[in-house]
């Protein structure tokens, strides 16, 4: 049969599909491995500071990411927990963390939301209630 024939596939092709394959199993099996670490730490964990650096690291790791994790105090939300934990805020930031809390929508950067903010901050929820507002950087000297 000559290579112009119709359902034809070169070894080549063939070997690139199956590596193509193998290394997005790899990284499934990888994921699903540190999501299960990632519960095991969830259920040993005693208090709401607990879960919330667990979270922020979590996220941080799988994505490389820096991330914050606010929480609503008293009439502002404020900074729980983050990775890495020295993360600071500007007010633009605050702004957009607190408006996507309090309308349960992503704003910030790469939101259609007071995109001016150096992150995107995601409102997020446990069960059918807000719990949280996460926010993370992805660009060049943000990164983890």
């Amino acid at each position: 049969m000559s290579s112009s024939c119709r359902g034809a596939r070169s070894p080549r092709n063939l070997t690139a599909r199956v590596q193509r394959q193998a290394a997005a199993a790899r990284q499934r099996a990888r994921t699903t491995e540190d999501l299960y670490l990632f519960s095991k730490k969830l259920a040993g964990t005693g208090t709401l500071d607990d879960v919330l650096w667990a979270t922020a690291f979590q996220i941080a790791s799988m994505l490389k990411v820096r991330v914050v994790m606010l929480l609503p105090e008293t009439a502002r939300i404020a900074v729980s927990a983050g990775y890495p934990p020295d993360d600071t805020l500007v007010d633009a930031d605050i702004a957009a963390a607190r408006w996507a809390w309090e309308h349960n929508r992503p704003a910030g950067r790469g939101a259609d939301t007071l995109p001016g903010a150096k992150r995107l901050y995601l409102p997020l929820r446990t069960g059918r209630r807000r719990s949280a507002s996460s926010a993370s950087t992805t660009t060049g000297r943000d990164r983890c």
